[in-house]
């Protein structure tokens, strides 16, 4: 598995980081000695006047409910350290030069698809906020979200790149700076990865400071692949996978963090809004500001007024989930179609979530003007100019739930502008963990393993185009095993449980995590039909040869109750020659749709297919099986393979087939997915083998069937 280096740059506490988490060996335990938190806190007076003389004893704190001891106290203006410093924590007169690795400050602007007035708008904003000579410790990038994370800029001090970035991010076609984003990723790789950091700024026009740039480009670097790593088949969660991404990385340097995002709106579907309260807790661990900026201009809240009325019953939308995969096999396709199409009715009002990611994070929400110049100016004021204040809160139990900050003055007149808390989550193992996740952790570890729902999971085994190995994790969860809560009154029933996946090496470090938290109601008339269906989750990733354990669990929300199990995992390197993947049952096969992501296994020119787990099928006449797997052949070999299907009981041959093939694609595969006739078998258990042939060569893949009556 390819592991980017992550350099430590700074010895200064990152706000709410657990220090030295350790968890015990082979369980999910946390061992925690306690943690800093770290608040940006911007003070202004009835007029709007940002206020610089305050002191200490100015300030009240709490956590929790619970008052806090200030530990560190000090008015920052221009990343310069001014003399209302605490004297305890005061730097030495002699450091007088910036120290990009431990002052950094970083801006960062994104931006969304928008149309032609939204982005004059917000170029103009953009480039309103940039006016002034640059400050030797403030970095700015330039980032545009659409289907995926664009980089168009890394962080610079260059006022020239910045402002070329912000121009190529308000221009009329995003799809023509792509390239542009691989480009700077592949120079940001370089310079993550070099043994040694150049002097000299690269191209990308990151910082002079050697180590400060190597761990700018490693931050970037891991915003642009988590990005990538989210739902990128699903486009209503693009611009929160995007958002996560450049929020969750920025821990990784300390100092005062602003985004800056320019957008037409933010829907948060029902199944994310636990990503989005944990997104926001992120925020306010990297210490990042959030300010959203509607850049639709003025109109804007009286087109949504009509959906004001919604707002409250937002919790409760009528959404149906978006995952591909949840279908039961007496359920038409009308259906199955119904229950998986989303009705997002957050849409009345799509400036809710941006005000509330703002002001959760401490920034403000800028909105209904075609002048942004007077809110942006106190943006750039917030950046330069804000107190700075630490305390240690005592936290007995990390449990996840949310501890909200607040600070109060001994002088009511005035405004106070802060984070709003955060969740009370170790850092385990590397990982960043969500609140709806505790529980099932705590289930891992637990002895013995609570079975209180039944699921199946595997993990399946594929090549890529490029021809690396790809795995395949997959969880198959009746839905008749956890609760649909009914609500007669609305016609419709609700769903809500989580997922969770540990891949852990044989040194039971954690290398990979899978995670989802889904939240869907569905038409009361589809009630029956859902409960007799599977939810089907699919996430692959690439694994390097060896021996692995998936450790799994699914909470029901609704009557919280959890299931866990543990299954040992091998991955073999995959073959340069004649190979053939993983073989898997198919529960439904539907055409492809744009959003699908080209590189799942999962996907090819024949459909997108929804793996089946269940290996117990109904035998007799007309019964039939799907079957999927592909094939992969050395491109410069002539032949085209043979394959043959055997039906193995008790070790005799029982029935066979020889299948033709077609020719591989320019990649060397062949995708095959065929209903197979079994109603001339017997009930019992079989061993299925796929069986090819090329040039004298052979390979062959198994499995197991049983035939009910």
């Amino acid at each position: 598995m390819k592991v980017v280096s992550s350099l430590l740059i700074a010895t200064l506490a990152l706000p709410l980081q657990a220090q030295n988490p350790t968890p015990a060996t082979g369980d999910n335990v946390f061992r925690t000695a306690g943690q800093e938190v770290l608040l940006d806190v911007v003070v202004r007076d009835k007029k709007g006047h940002l206020i610089k003389d305050l002191k200490k004893e100015d300030f009240q704190v709490s956590d929790d409910g619970a008052s806090q001891k200030i530990l560190t106290f000090r008015l920052r203006q221009g990343g310069e350290m001014s003399t209302t410093e605490t004297a305890a924590t005061a730097a030495p007169k002699t450091e007088s030069k910036f120290d990009p690795s431990k002052q950094v400050r970083l801006v960062t602007l994104a931006f969304d698809r928008l149309g032609s007035e939204g982005r004059k708008l917000s170029r103009q904003a953009a480039l309103d906020v940039l006016k002034g000579a640059p400050e030797p410790n403030l970095y700015w990038a330039v980032f545009m979200m659409d289907q995926r994370l664009s980089i168009l800029q890394q962080y610079t001090s260059e006022k020239d790149k910045i402002e070329a970035g912000v121009d190529k991010a308000t221009a009329a076609s995003f799809s023509l700076y792509t390239e542009e984003s691989d480009r700077i990723a592949k120079e940001l790789e370089i310079t993550s990865t070099g043994a040694t950091a150049s002097a000299a700024a690269p191209s990308t026009g990151g910082p002079p400071a050697g180590e400060a740039q190597k761990a700018m480009a490693d931050m970037t670097l891991h915003m642009l692949q988590f990005a990538d790593a989210g739902d990128r088949n699903q486009q209503g969660q693009a611009q929160l996978f995007g958002l996560a991404a450049m929020i969750r990385e920025q821990k990784r340097l300390p100092g005062r963090k602003t985004l800056i995002y320019f957008t037409g709106g933010l829907n948060i579907p029902p199944d994310r809004e636990d990503f989005f309260k944990a997104m926001i807790a992120d925020a306010n661990r990297a210490n990042v500001t959030v300010y959203c900026i509607d850049a639709n201009g003025l109109g804007t809240w009286n087109q949504n007024s009509s959906g004001n009325g919604m707002l409250a019953q937002a919790a409760q939308a009528a959404r149906n989930s978006q995952t591909a995969g949840v279908n039961a096999r007496p359920v038409s396709a009308d259906d199955a179609q119904s229950f998986d199409r989303a009705r997002d009715a957050t849409m009345a009002n799509p400036q809710v979530a941006l005000e509330e990611l703002s002001k959760s994070t401490g920034g403000i929400f800028i909105a209904n003007s075609n002048d942004l110049r007077g809110p942006l100016r106190k943006v750039t004021e917030e950046i330069n100019t804000y107190y700075e204040i630490t305390y240690t809160p005592t936290i007995d139990k990390y449990d996840g739930h949310f501890r909200k900050i607040a600070v109060t003055l001994s002088q009511p007149d005035l405004k106070v502008q802060t984070r709003s808390g955060y969740y009370a989550l170790p850092s385990f193992q590397g990982q960043d963990l969500m609140p709806y996740e505790m529980p099932m952790l705590s289930a891992l570890s637990a002895k013995p393993i609570p079975r209180d729902i039944g699921f199946r999971t595997a993990v399946k085994s594929f090549v890529s185009k490029s021809g690396t190995a790809k795995q395949v994790v997959i969880f198959d969860i009746p839905t008749e095993n956890v609760t649909l809560t009914k609500d007669e009154a609305a016609k419709n029933f609700r769903l809500h449980m989580s997922l969770l996946g540990l891949i852990k090496d044989s040194t039971g470090a954690i290398v990979q995590k899978i995670s989802r938290d889904v939240n869907t109601t569905g038409q009361l008339e589809n009630y029956d039909a859902t409960r007799a269906g599977h939810f089907i989750y699919t996430q692959y990733m690439t694994l390097a040869p060896g021996r692995y354990t998936l450790e799994s669990a699914v909470l029901d929300r609704e009557a919280m109750k959890v299931g866990a199990k543990k299954q040992a995992v091998i991955v073999v390197p995959p073959s340069k020659e004649l190979a053939i993947s993983s073989l898997t049952l198919v529960r439904k096969l539907a055409p492809p749709s744009d959003g699908t992501d080209p590189e799942d296994p999962f996907v090819f020119k024949g459909g997108k297919v929804t793996p089946e787990l269940n290996e117990s099928v109904k035998g007799g006449k007309g019964a039939a099986v799907g079957l999927y797997f592909v094939v992969y052949a050395p491109p410069a070999e002539a032949a085209t393979p043979k394959l043959d299907i055997e039906f193995v009981q008790d070790g005799k041959l029982i029935a066979k087939s020889e299948m033709p093939l077609p020719k591989p694609d320019q990649f060397g595969r062949i995708n095959y997915a065929e209903q197979l006739p079994i109603e001339g078998l017997k009930a019992g258990q079989y061993e299925v083998y796929a069986k090819v042939f090329e040039n004298g060569k052979g390979v062959q893949e198994r499995m197991m069937l049983n035939i009910e009556e």
